[in-house]
């Protein structure tokens, strides 16, 4: 019982945020993602072991 209070409690968190705020959390984590990728892109191309 105390498994689906704590899961309906989650499910009214999840509506009640905003959806500017969920396009912003998207979007942050659209351009971290875009930054560790060039990070590790030219992180490589800098290393030279030989």
């Amino acid at each position: 019982m105390r498994e689906l209070l704590s899961e309906a409690r989650l499910h009214s968190y999840a509506r009640s945020v905003s959806p500017k705020a969920d396009d912003r959390l998207h979007t942050i984590a659209l351009y971290s993602a875009f930054t560790v990728i060039a990070l590790v892109v030219f992180g490589t191309l800098s290393f030279h072991p030989f």
